[in-house]
C-alpha cells in the first residue's frame, strides 16, 4: 500500500471509529430510514460499504447484521465495524433516537506485501448512551450523552497467531462523554463537524518482545477533554487517493483541549536495564489539519513535571516546564506561487531539579534560575512536488535535486537564557536560485542577522573554574567575542551579520568573506 493510501485510510479509519460515537441546521421532520440512509451517504462517500438488514416494526427501524467495511486498495487489507442490531425509532417529534448494542467488534487486517499479516480485533463499547438524529434529511444533525465510551484491544495476531494481551494490549475509556455532529452535502462537498466532550478519559497499554524479553507499561488520564473533529470530503473523488482528494479540494482536522493530564511508565530490559517515569501537566492544546493550503501541526503544555529514574543513574532526576509549544506549517502540493512555512519551539521556564545539578555543579556555583529557549523560524518556499505523490518523491530519492527552492527565511525570535547568560536574535534573508556557486552549491543569500548576548563572561568565568573549561579554550573564546562582537554594557555584546548581494559577508561593518 502506499504512503499516501496509508494515510488516507488512517484518516478515515480514524474518522470513522470517532463519528460512531455521534454517527454524525435546519429542524424539520426525519424518519428512521432518513437516518440509515445519511449514515450510509456519509459513510459510502468516504470510500465504505454500509450493509444490514431492514426491517420496519411500527414506528422502529431495525437494521440487524449491520457492518461497516472497507478494503483497502491493492488488496492490502481490511477494516470492519460491525452492530448485531442498530434499533432506529420515531419519536413522533420529528426526531429519531439510535440504539446501538454495548459491545460492538472492529476488525483490521493488513496484509502487506512480503510481510506477514497482522489481525487487528478491538471492542469498541459504549455505557448508557444516547443518541438523538433531528434537522432535515439533507442537514443532520446528531446530539448524545452517556456515561461512557471505551476501546479495548481484544487480540492481535501476527501471520495467524495470537500472540496474547502479554504481549500487546491497549484500553481507552472515556466517562462523561457528550458532544453533537452535523452532517450536510453542499456544493460538491460531504461534511462533517463533530464536537465530543469527555470529563476524564484514562487509558493504559502494555507490550513486551518475545524475542528479547523487554517489556513496557504506561497508563494515563486527561480531564475535561474536548474534541473537535472536521472533515470535507469532495464528491465523485477517490478517497483512498490522498492526492487526488486535496487537489478536489479536501480538508480535515482534529483539535484536542484538555485540562490536565497524567501519565506512568515502567519498562525493563535485560541489556539496557529497568526504569520507570511520571509525568503530569496542567492542560494542553493539540492539533493536526491538512488541506491543499498545507499541513498544520500544533502542540502545547502547561506546567508539565516529570519524574524519572533509569538504570544508567539508579537515582530520582526530575525536571520541569513551565510551558513549552512546537508548530510547524509546512505546504503539502506542488504550486507555481510562493507558499509559507513556519516553525516555532518553545520550552520556557525549565527548572532542574537539585539531584540533577548535582551531577556536574555540587558546589552550586553556577545560576539555577530557570531556562528558556524560544525559537521562531519562518519563509517562503516554490514547491515542485505533491507531498503525497509517492511516485515523484521515491523518484527524488535518487537524485540529488531539491524538491523545490527557497525563497526567503526569516529569523523571527530568538531566545535563549540559560546559566544566567541570554541569546537573542532576530533577521532575515533572501536567496537567489540561480546563483549556486558563491555559496557552493547553496543559493546565494542576501540579508541580515543582529544577535545579542549578555552574561556570556560571566558563565564562561564559572566554567573555567568548574574544570569545564581548559584555560587555552577559555582564551579563545573570549578571543572570538572581541573578534566578532561590539560591547554594549556591562557584560553585554551584540553583533550584525550581513550578506550583500555581491555574496560579500560582513559583520558589524567590516568584511570577513
Amino acid at each position: 500500500m502506499r504512503y499516501d493510501q496509508r494515510f488516507s485510510q488512517f484518516m478515515i479509519c480514524g474518522l470513522a471509529a470517532a463519528s460512531f460515537s455521534v454517527p454524525a441546521v435546519s429542524f424539520a421532520d426525519v424518519t428512521p430510514e432518513d437516518v440509515w440512509a445519511d449514515m450510509s451517504k456519509y459513510y459510502e462517500a468516504y470510500g465504505y460499504q454500509m450493509a444490514g438488514d431492514q426491517t420496519r416494526v411500527g414506528d422502529t427501524l431495525v437494521i440487524d447484521n449491520m457492518v461497516l467495511s472497507m478494503a483497502f486498495p491493492e488488496d492490502e487489507g481490511s477494516f470492519s465495524f460491525s452492530a448485531d442490531k442498530v434499533v432506529l425509532t420515531d419519536l413522533g417529534d420529528g426526531t429519531v433516537s439510535m440504539a446501538f448494542p454495548d459491545s460492538m467488534p472492529i476488525s483490521v487486517q493488513v496484509k502487506p506485501v512480503d510481510e506477514p499479516p497482522v489481525d487487528i480485533t478491538l471492542d469498541y463499547r459504549l455505557n448508557d448512551v444516547s443518541i438523538i438524529a433531528s434537522g432535515a434529511p439533507d442537514d443532520m444533525l446528531y446530539t448524545f450523552e452517556g456515561a461512557g465510551i471505551a476501546i479495548e484491544l481484544t487480540d492481535l495476531a501476527i501471520n495467524g497467531v495470537s500472540i496474547g494481551n502479554n504481549v500487546a494490549y491497549f484500553l481507552l475509556n472515556m466517562d462523561g462523554v457528550s458532544g453533537t455532529a452535523t452532517t450536510v452535502s453542499e456544493e460538491g462537498f460531504n461534511k462533517l463537524a463533530e464536537s465530543i466532550v469527555a470529563e476524564n478519559i484514562t487509558y493504559k497499554m502494555n507490550f513486551a518482545d518475545p524475542e528479547t524479553g523487554d517489556t513496557g507499561a504506561f497508563s494515563g488520564s486527561m480531564t475535561d477533554t474536548s474534541v473537535k473533529l472536521s472533515s470535507d470530503m469532495p464528491e465523485g473523488v477517490d478517497p483512498n487517493d490522498m492526492q487526488a482528494s486535496l487537489d478536489a479540494g479536501m480538508s480535515g482536522g482534529i483539535l484536542m483541549d484538555f485540562a490536565s493530564s497524567t501519565m506512568i511508565g515502567t519498562f525493563t530490559s535485560k541489556t539496557e536495564g529497568d526504569g520507570t517515569f511520571n509525568s503530569s501537566s496542567a492542560g494542553g492544546h493539540y492539533e493536526l489539519s491538512v488541506s491543499n493550503k498545507g499541513m498544520v501541526i500544533e502542540g502545547k503544555a502547561a506546567e508539565t513535571k516529570t519524574d524519572m529514574m533509569t538504570a544508567d543513574v539508579p537515582m530520582p532526576l526530575s525536571y520541569s516546564v513551565g510551558n513549552s509549544a512546537f508548530a510547524l506549517k509546512m505546504p503539502i502540493v506542488a504550486s507555481e506561487e510562493e507558499q509559507m512555512f513556519n516553525l516555532g519551539l518553545t520550552l520556557a521556564d525549565l527548572e532542574m531539579s537539585e539531584m540533577i545539578w548535582s551531577m556536574f555543579d555540587p558546589q552550586a556555583a553556577l545560576p539555577r534560575d530557570p531556562m528558556t529557549l524560544d525559537l521562531g523560524v519562518s519563509g517562503y518556499v516554490l514547491s515542485e512536488l505533491d507531498f503525497f505523490d509517492v511516485e515523484a518523491m521515491a523518484a527524488l530519492e535518487n537524485t540529488n535535486e531539491a524538491p523545490g527552492e527557497i525563497r526567503s527565511l526569516s529569523l523571527d525570535r530568538l531566545r535563549v537564557n540559560v546559566l544566567g547568560a541570554e541569546l537573542t536574535g532576530e533577521g532575515g534573508f533572501t536567496f537567489d536560485n540561480s546563483d549556486m556557486e558563491t555559496f557552493d552549491g547553496v543559493p546565494r543569500p542576501e540579508g541580515r542577522i543582529a544577535l545579542g548576548l549578555t552574561g556570556a563572561n560571566a558563565v564562561l568565568d564559572k566554567l573555567g573554574e568548574l574544570g569545564f573549561i581548559s584555560p587555552d579554550d577559555l582564551m579563545g573564546a573570549r578571543m572570538m567575542l572581541g573578534m566578532f562582537t561590539i560591547p554594549a554594557g556591562d557584560d553585554s555584546v551584540t553583533t550584525t551579520v550581513e550578506i550583500n548581494e555581491q555574496g560579500h559577508v560582513i559583520a558589524n561593518g567590516q568584511r570577513i568573506q
